[in-house]
């Protein structure tokens, strides 16, 4: 009877903790959501990552895309601002040395060494980001924004043509892919 208590005890603090986890995402930015794998990669190949390439992802989540960008050969790093998907992410790729997971608000991220950037968060926090990727992601950078369009200034460094802006439906997702041209 002890061990059951027990049992259920631990099992209701993990839950706790994680709806916990789980608020302070919302709360700083996003809540969490799966992407599929295929979404994923198929994003990651029409931004055209390279091999060697930095990789980072604001709001990493379960670190799927990392494990997707670190099979590109891209040095991937994942930033999360929720505990319990932090620590699930640092234990899903502690064993692959190109990819890395900061516990960090992705306000806070200087995102100038960036190749690519990936992003899946709704559009109000994307709206307060783009003046943040308009500052600091360098000439050539592609940016990725799945399920939302980034509405940048009229005089931004990111050009609504379709030369610099790709629009793409991959499994009923529209995604963006931005190039940074300085």
């Amino acid at each position: 009877m002890i061990i059951i208590l027990i049992f259920v005890t631990v099992f209701a603090l993990c839950l706790f903790l994680w709806q916990i986890s789980n608020m302070v995402s919302v709360f700083f930015g996003s809540l969490y959501v799966k992407a599929d794998r295929k979404l994923i990669y198929n994003s990651l190949k029409l931004a055209q990552l390279k091999k060697g390439e930095i990789f980072y992802d604001l709001g990493c989540g379960d670190g799927s895309s990392l494990i997707e960008a670190a099979k590109f050969g891209a040095r991937a790093t994942g930033f999360e601002i929720s505990p319990y998907y932090y620590l699930w992410t640092k234990l899903r790729t502690f064993r692959d040395r190109n990819i890395k997971v900061v516990y960090k608000n992705i306000k806070e991220v200087d995102l100038s060494k960036a190749d690519v950037v990936y992003c899946y968060l709704l559009p109000e926090f994307l709206e307060k980001l783009s003046s943040k990727f308009q500052k600091e992601l360098k000439s050539g950078a592609r940016l990725i924004s799945v399920g939302f369009p980034i509405e940048f200034t009229k005089n931004s460094t990111f050009s609504t043509g379709a030369s610099k802006v790709d629009n793409y439906q991959i499994k009923n997702h529209q995604v963006y892919i931005y190039k940074q041209s300085l």
